[in-house]
């Protein structure tokens, strides 16, 4: 019965792992910006300065900032260390890009930053090209400031503490010196958890671990009451 009960336990506690290691946020931006802003992804500090603009299911921006960029909502920042070796993947494209690979994708955190280069992405607005970066120090390298990512890499430890402290996720859609017209779409982040959602109720299956795991608990608890009485 002892082996039956730490099963159980054993069983509910592998479905919760589960759950946690395999959550994603997505952003579909269907209705609205979902709370997404613009700003400059030229620094080695977050810079959004407004609400990003929508059109039709994505968003759409200009030439709006020395390095125009697009930043998350709070959804996917603050201690996101279960995010490490998770991904993040979204669409951009922009009609007018230089055929140059910027530092497409950068995280804010721990007084560091890191990017990586990306591009260019598709000049077709209505074909936007789709970008999966696994979360490692492998994938990312320092972040100076300015366009591009440097040549520096990052230990484990500061990759992780950039995750453990994210104040900030921007996405460059400007890559072109001159005007720009992109847009943004899709964006999944694999891994992450939103720090103020609500605790999901236990699926039926779980429940029933859970009663069939104490209630066995009880009557071993039980019949050692009345050994000893």
């Amino acid at each position: 019965m002892r082996k039956y009960v730490l099963g159980s336990v054993a069983a509910f506690m592998v479905v919760a792992s589960a759950g946690a290691t395999n959550a994603a946020i997505s952003f579909t931006f269907d209705t609205d910006n979902q709370g997404w802003r613009v700003g400059d992804v030229s620094g080695t500090v977050p810079n959004a300065f407004a609400l990003a603009g929508w059109e039709l299911g994505r968003l759409k921006l200009s030439d709006q900032a020395n390095q125009t960029g697009v930043y998350a909502p709070q959804a996917v920042l603050g201690n996101q260390s279960g995010a490490y070796n998770g991904s993040i993947s979204f669409d951009v494209s922009d009609a007018f890009n230089d055929r140059t690979a910027y530092a497409g994708l950068i995280l804010y955190g721990n007084g560091l930053s890191a990017a990586v280069n990306l591009g260019p992405p598709s000049t077709d607005n209505n074909a936007l090209t789709t970008f999966t970066l696994t979360l490692n120090e492998a994938n990312f390298t320092r972040f100076d400031g300015g366009f591009f990512a440097s040549a520096t890499a990052l230990s484990q430890a500061q990759f992780q503490g950039i995750l453990g402290d994210l104040r900030g996720i921007a996405f460059t859609t400007e890559y072109n010196t001159g005007a720009d017209d992109s847009r943004f779409d899709n964006a999944v982040f694999t891994g992450f958890v939103d720090p103020n959602a609500i605790a999901p109720v236990p699926e039926p299956a779980t429940w029933a671990m859970m009663i069939i795991g104490f209630g066995a608990a009880g009557s071993i608890i039980r019949r050692r009451r009345a050994m000893l009485a």
